[in-house]
Protein backbone atom coordinates (compact mmCIF):
# COMPACT_ATOMS: atom_id res chain seq x y z
CA UNK A 1 0.00 0.00 0.00
CA UNK A 2 2.91 2.26 1.15
CA UNK A 3 4.90 1.77 -2.28
CA UNK A 4 1.72 2.01 -4.57
CA UNK A 5 0.18 5.61 -2.92
CA UNK A 6 3.30 6.88 -2.37
CA UNK A 7 3.91 8.26 -5.80
CA UNK A 8 0.41 7.48 -7.36
CA UNK A 9 -1.05 10.43 -9.24
CA UNK A 10 -4.32 9.42 -7.35
CA UNK A 11 -6.56 12.18 -8.30
CA UNK A 12 -6.22 10.75 -12.19
CA UNK A 13 -6.90 7.32 -11.35
CA UNK A 14 -9.82 6.79 -9.33
CA UNK A 15 -12.92 8.39 -9.33
CA UNK A 16 -14.17 11.62 -7.00
CA UNK A 17 -16.58 10.02 -5.26
CA UNK A 18 -14.39 7.24 -4.12
CA UNK A 19 -11.53 9.84 -3.22
CA UNK A 20 -13.43 12.28 -1.24
CA UNK A 21 -14.77 9.18 0.71
CA UNK A 22 -11.39 8.38 1.27
CA UNK A 23 -10.36 11.44 2.46
CA UNK A 24 -13.71 12.25 4.54
CA UNK A 25 -12.57 8.78 6.52
CA UNK A 26 -9.31 10.84 7.12
CA UNK A 27 -10.98 13.20 8.52
CA UNK A 28 -13.36 11.46 11.11
CA UNK A 29 -10.12 9.70 11.95
CA UNK A 30 -8.54 12.66 13.05
CA UNK A 31 -10.91 13.51 14.84
CA UNK A 32 -11.76 10.68 16.92
CA UNK A 33 -13.57 8.26 14.92
CA UNK A 34 -10.75 5.25 15.62
CA UNK A 35 -11.94 1.77 15.33
CA UNK A 36 -15.27 1.43 17.80
CA UNK A 37 -14.32 4.83 19.60
CA UNK A 38 -17.11 8.03 18.79
CA UNK A 39 -15.30 11.37 18.86
CA UNK A 40 -16.01 13.79 21.50
CA UNK A 41 -17.50 16.10 19.21
CA UNK A 42 -19.69 12.77 18.20
CA UNK A 43 -19.69 14.55 14.28
CA UNK A 44 -18.73 12.87 11.73
CA UNK A 45 -18.15 15.21 8.83
CA UNK A 46 -20.54 15.82 6.20
CA UNK A 47 -20.71 12.99 3.57
CA UNK A 48 -20.63 14.21 -0.41
CA UNK A 49 -20.73 17.74 0.13
CA UNK A 50 -16.94 19.10 0.43
CA UNK A 51 -14.87 19.96 -2.63
CA UNK A 52 -11.72 18.16 -3.52
CA UNK A 53 -9.11 20.64 -3.84
CA UNK A 54 -4.90 20.73 -5.06
CA UNK A 55 -3.16 22.27 -2.43
CA UNK A 56 -1.09 23.06 -5.29
CA UNK A 57 -3.12 24.20 -7.98
CA UNK A 58 -3.05 22.25 -11.55
CA UNK A 59 -2.22 25.58 -13.08
CA UNK A 60 0.88 26.45 -11.21
CA UNK A 61 2.83 28.22 -13.72
CA UNK A 62 2.34 32.14 -12.94
CA UNK A 63 2.60 31.63 -9.16
CA UNK A 64 4.52 28.58 -8.42
CA UNK A 65 7.82 28.71 -9.74
CA UNK A 66 9.68 25.90 -9.91
CA UNK A 67 12.11 25.18 -6.79
CA UNK A 68 15.62 24.71 -6.92
CA UNK A 69 16.65 21.22 -8.52
CA UNK A 70 12.99 20.53 -9.26
CA UNK A 71 11.78 19.82 -12.90
CA UNK A 72 8.54 20.30 -14.63
CA UNK A 73 7.83 16.99 -15.11
CA UNK A 74 8.15 16.50 -11.10
CA UNK A 75 6.43 19.51 -10.37
CA UNK A 76 3.40 17.55 -12.57
CA UNK A 77 3.96 14.59 -11.06
CA UNK A 78 3.15 15.72 -7.72
CA UNK A 79 0.15 17.87 -8.34
CA UNK A 80 -2.30 14.95 -8.34
CA UNK A 81 -0.47 13.09 -5.55
CA UNK A 82 -2.55 12.12 -2.57
CA UNK A 83 -0.76 14.72 -0.32
CA UNK A 84 -1.42 17.55 -2.51
CA UNK A 85 -5.42 16.95 -1.76
CA UNK A 86 -7.87 18.39 0.21
CA UNK A 87 -11.69 18.76 1.22
CA UNK A 88 -12.99 22.24 1.54
CA UNK A 89 -16.64 23.34 3.13
CA UNK A 90 -16.69 25.98 -0.06
CA UNK A 91 -14.33 25.80 -2.91
CA UNK A 92 -12.10 28.77 -3.09
CA UNK A 93 -13.19 31.41 -6.00
CA UNK A 94 -10.83 30.63 -9.10
CA UNK A 95 -8.28 33.47 -8.29
CA UNK A 96 -7.51 32.40 -5.01
CA UNK A 97 -7.64 28.89 -6.00
CA UNK A 98 -4.77 29.14 -8.74
CA UNK A 99 -3.15 31.78 -6.83
CA UNK A 100 0.25 31.75 -4.74
CA UNK A 101 0.32 29.73 -1.29
CA UNK A 102 1.87 32.64 0.66
CA UNK A 103 0.36 36.04 0.17
CA UNK A 104 -1.89 38.19 2.23
CA UNK A 105 -5.06 36.17 0.65
CA UNK A 106 -3.17 33.42 -1.01
CA UNK A 107 -4.29 29.62 -0.48
CA UNK A 108 -2.46 29.23 3.12
CA UNK A 109 -4.48 32.32 4.26
CA UNK A 110 -7.65 31.45 3.42
CA UNK A 111 -7.69 28.12 4.23
CA UNK A 112 -6.80 29.44 8.13
CA UNK A 113 -9.58 31.76 7.71
CA UNK A 114 -12.04 29.55 6.64
CA UNK A 115 -11.75 26.53 6.60
CA UNK A 116 -12.13 24.14 10.29
CA UNK A 117 -10.84 20.39 9.18
CA UNK A 118 -8.60 18.36 10.77
CA UNK A 119 -7.58 17.28 7.71
CA UNK A 120 -5.64 20.74 6.67
CA UNK A 121 -4.55 21.49 10.59
CA UNK A 122 -0.72 19.72 9.11
CA UNK A 123 -1.00 22.16 6.26
CA UNK A 124 -1.60 25.63 7.63
CA UNK A 125 0.35 24.70 10.71
CA UNK A 126 3.26 22.85 10.01
CA UNK A 127 3.89 23.48 6.37
CA UNK A 128 4.09 27.14 7.44
CA UNK A 129 5.32 29.83 4.52
CA UNK A 130 6.21 26.89 1.78
CA UNK A 131 4.16 24.20 0.25
CA UNK A 132 6.68 22.35 -2.65
CA UNK A 133 7.02 18.87 -3.47
CA UNK A 134 9.00 17.94 -0.43
CA UNK A 135 6.09 18.96 1.69
CA UNK A 136 3.39 16.86 -0.82
CA UNK A 137 5.81 13.60 -0.03
CA UNK A 138 5.83 14.35 3.79
CA UNK A 139 2.08 14.81 3.93
CA UNK A 140 1.33 11.90 1.34
CA UNK A 141 3.10 9.83 4.05
CA UNK A 142 0.92 11.00 7.04
CA UNK A 143 -2.16 10.15 5.16
CA UNK A 144 -0.93 6.78 3.98
CA UNK A 145 -0.32 5.88 7.82
CA UNK A 146 -3.93 7.28 8.33
CA UNK A 147 -5.23 4.81 5.64
CA UNK A 148 -3.61 1.93 7.16
CA UNK A 149 -5.15 2.67 10.55
CA UNK A 150 -8.35 3.36 8.98
CA UNK A 151 -8.62 -0.05 7.14
CA UNK A 152 -6.12 -2.10 8.72
CA UNK A 153 -4.53 -5.74 7.55
CA UNK A 154 -7.38 -8.09 8.36
CA UNK A 155 -6.17 -10.31 10.74
CA UNK A 156 -4.26 -13.32 9.26
CA UNK A 157 -4.42 -11.61 6.01
CA UNK A 158 -1.90 -12.99 3.19
CA UNK A 159 -1.03 -10.76 -0.01
CA UNK A 160 -0.71 -12.59 -3.30
CA UNK A 161 1.27 -11.42 -6.10
CA UNK A 162 -0.84 -10.19 -8.74
CA UNK A 163 0.25 -8.59 -12.02
CA UNK A 164 -0.46 -5.02 -12.81
CA UNK A 165 -4.03 -4.04 -14.25
CA UNK A 166 -3.86 -3.13 -17.73
CA UNK A 167 -5.02 0.35 -18.26
CA UNK A 168 -5.38 2.82 -21.36
CA UNK A 169 -2.72 4.84 -22.45
CA UNK A 170 -4.24 8.36 -23.14
CA UNK A 171 -2.96 11.30 -25.65
CA UNK A 172 -4.62 14.35 -25.48
CA UNK A 173 -4.29 16.42 -28.85
CA UNK A 174 -6.44 19.93 -29.38
CA UNK A 175 -8.18 18.21 -32.27
CA UNK A 176 -9.85 15.80 -28.84
CA UNK A 177 -10.64 18.82 -27.11
CA UNK A 178 -12.21 20.10 -29.86
CA UNK A 179 -14.19 16.71 -30.94
CA UNK A 180 -15.51 17.36 -27.26
CA UNK A 181 -16.66 20.33 -27.84
CA UNK A 182 -14.14 21.97 -25.39
CA UNK A 183 -12.72 24.25 -27.54
CA UNK A 184 -13.54 25.70 -31.18
CA UNK A 185 -11.79 26.39 -34.51
CA UNK A 186 -11.02 30.03 -34.92
CA UNK A 187 -10.37 30.68 -31.00
CA UNK A 188 -7.66 33.48 -30.58
CA UNK A 189 -5.02 32.03 -28.10
CA UNK A 190 -2.95 34.83 -25.85
CA UNK A 191 0.55 34.05 -23.92
CA UNK A 192 -0.03 33.94 -19.71
CA UNK A 193 3.18 36.29 -19.77
CA UNK A 194 2.30 39.55 -20.67
CA UNK A 195 6.02 40.26 -22.03
CA UNK A 196 4.69 38.75 -24.58
CA UNK A 197 1.13 40.40 -25.08
CA UNK A 198 1.60 41.35 -28.62
CA UNK A 199 1.93 37.67 -29.91
CA UNK A 200 -1.46 35.47 -30.46
CA UNK A 201 -2.29 32.56 -32.05
CA UNK A 202 -5.75 30.84 -33.28
CA UNK A 203 -6.97 27.65 -32.98
CA UNK A 204 -7.10 25.84 -36.55
CA UNK A 205 -10.19 23.46 -38.09
CA UNK A 206 -7.50 20.63 -37.93
CA UNK A 207 -6.07 21.18 -34.25
CA UNK A 208 -2.75 22.95 -35.24
CA UNK A 209 -1.91 26.32 -33.84
CA UNK A 210 -1.59 29.27 -36.01
CA UNK A 211 0.51 31.87 -35.87
CA UNK A 212 0.68 34.56 -38.31
CA UNK A 213 1.52 32.35 -41.84
CA UNK A 214 3.33 29.64 -39.46
CA UNK A 215 1.64 26.93 -38.50
CA UNK A 216 2.23 24.25 -35.30
CA UNK A 217 1.04 20.64 -34.85
CA UNK A 218 1.18 21.13 -30.70
CA UNK A 219 0.67 23.71 -28.70
CA UNK A 220 4.46 23.41 -27.49
CA UNK A 221 5.50 24.13 -30.95
CA UNK A 222 3.95 27.28 -30.78
CA UNK A 223 5.31 28.27 -27.91
CA UNK A 224 8.61 27.62 -28.59
CA UNK A 225 8.32 30.08 -31.63
CA UNK A 226 7.26 32.71 -29.35
CA UNK A 227 9.45 31.65 -26.65
CA UNK A 228 12.56 30.88 -28.87
CA UNK A 229 13.49 27.91 -25.98
CA UNK A 230 11.41 24.67 -25.27
CA UNK A 231 8.27 25.72 -23.59
CA UNK A 232 5.34 23.65 -22.15
CA UNK A 233 2.66 25.05 -24.74
CA UNK A 234 -0.32 23.43 -22.63
CA UNK A 235 0.33 26.37 -19.63
CA UNK A 236 1.53 29.08 -21.91
CA UNK A 237 -0.96 29.47 -24.31
CA UNK A 238 -4.40 31.15 -22.30
CA UNK A 239 -8.18 30.71 -24.11
CA UNK A 240 -8.60 34.04 -21.46
CA UNK A 241 -6.34 36.23 -20.43
CA UNK A 242 -8.27 37.76 -17.75
CA UNK A 243 -9.42 34.71 -15.99
CA UNK A 244 -6.16 32.87 -16.81
CA UNK A 245 -7.84 29.85 -18.45
CA UNK A 246 -5.43 27.80 -20.02
CA UNK A 247 -5.29 24.79 -22.66
CA UNK A 248 -3.87 23.09 -19.63
CA UNK A 249 -7.45 23.75 -17.73
CA UNK A 250 -9.44 22.43 -20.66
CA UNK A 251 -7.42 19.48 -20.96
CA UNK A 252 -8.07 18.65 -17.08
CA UNK A 253 -11.85 19.39 -17.91
CA UNK A 254 -11.36 16.50 -20.69
CA UNK A 255 -9.75 14.16 -19.00
CA UNK A 256 -12.38 14.49 -15.80
CA UNK A 257 -15.09 13.61 -17.98
CA UNK A 258 -13.12 10.33 -19.05
CA UNK A 259 -12.38 9.80 -15.53
CA UNK A 260 -16.30 10.43 -14.62
CA UNK A 261 -17.63 7.77 -17.49
CA UNK A 262 -15.44 5.23 -15.82
CA UNK A 263 -12.53 5.25 -17.78
CA UNK A 264 -9.29 3.78 -16.60
CA UNK A 265 -6.17 5.92 -18.12
CA UNK A 266 -2.38 6.51 -17.61
CA UNK A 267 -2.53 10.29 -19.08
CA UNK A 268 0.44 10.60 -22.11
CA UNK A 269 2.01 13.85 -21.01
CA UNK A 270 4.82 13.82 -23.28
CA UNK A 271 3.98 17.11 -24.93
CA UNK A 272 2.96 18.69 -21.65
CA UNK A 273 6.48 17.59 -19.49
CA UNK A 274 8.64 19.20 -22.31
CA UNK A 275 10.71 21.55 -20.40
CA UNK A 276 11.83 25.19 -20.12
CA UNK A 277 15.34 25.61 -20.51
Amino acid sequence: MRSELSNLMIYRKIGRGRLRMVLESIEDYRRGWIGTEISMSGVRVRRGTYAIEHLMPQSWDRHWPLTHGCTEQNRNDHIHRLGNLTLLSSKLNSSVSNGPWDSEDGKRANLLKRDVLFLNRSVTDDAGLVWDEAKIDKRTEDLIEDILKVWPVPAGHKSSARSKKEVSKVYVSVTDLISAGLLQAGQVLYPYNAKFSDATAVILQDGSIGIGDNTFETPSGAGKYIRKRATNGWGFWLLDATKKISLRDIRSQYLDQLMAEGADIETDDEDDLELDS
